[in-house]
């Protein structure tokens, strides 16, 4: 039998020529029909306004709900960090978060756990809030990280390649034990790229 999580997903997914980041207004909805459970999908027609929306949409929660300490968790299977000074999304991600106002000790890769008692006390920053944005891939942070109690939001900026492992990722925010009883799912995709083709 299943159980109720009582948390109630609000996904969101996109492309879409029509789409202005610098405005809150709506987003222009098409081909909700691909996502299972999606209500919305927003089209973008360039990689660089994914980014615009993404910073847009975490930097905008992480201040609204301030005062809860609330988590999100940002999912990308490419360019993880290697720690060879060469450049890699992660550190890009966070040098941006940082200039947008995020307090750089609330930001955390889950690479930086490297052994299962890091890898604890890092769940243990989130669950607090103490750390408030996760970023990390579906292999490192799919099954097993449990850190759902304050998470409002996850963001998917790539696609990954089994359906079962964006259940998984989704599974991180839709369980039990959620203080909140809304996350929202961004899914963010750039039409006509690989990406948009394994999502349909």
């Amino acid at each position: 039998m299943a159980v109720s999580t009582g948390i109630e997903p609000a996904i969101f997914c996109v492309t879409g020529r029509r789409v202005n980041p610098y405005t809150t207004e709506p987003f222009y909805l098409i081909n909700s029909r691909l996502f299972k459970y999606t209500k919305n999908l927003i089209l973008l027609s360039s990689t660089l306004l994914i980014f615009l929306i993404f910073f847009n949409y975490l930097v905008n929660l992480y201040d609204k709900t301030k005062q809860n300490k609330s988590t999100q968790l940002v999912f990308c299977d490419l360019s993880t960090p290697k720690g060879d000074g060469k450049f890699n999304v992660y550190d890009d991600i966070k040098q941006k978060l940082i200039s947008k106002g995020v307090n750089e000790d609330e930001i955390a890769f889950i690479h930086d756990a490297t052994n299962e008692n890091k890898k604890k006390e890092l769940f243990a920053k989130v669950r607090s809030g103490d750390v408030r944005v996760l970023i990390g891939s579906t292999s490192k942070m799919g099954a097993g990280t449990n850190v759902q109690q304050k998470l409002v939001a996850i963001h998917h900026l790539d696609c990954p390649w089994r359906p079962a492992d964006l259940t998984q990722r989704n599974g991180r925010g839709i369980r039990q034990g959620n203080e909140n009883s809304k996350i929202e799912i961004f899914t963010y995709v750039t039409e006509r790229t690989f990406d948009a083709y394994l999502y349909q």
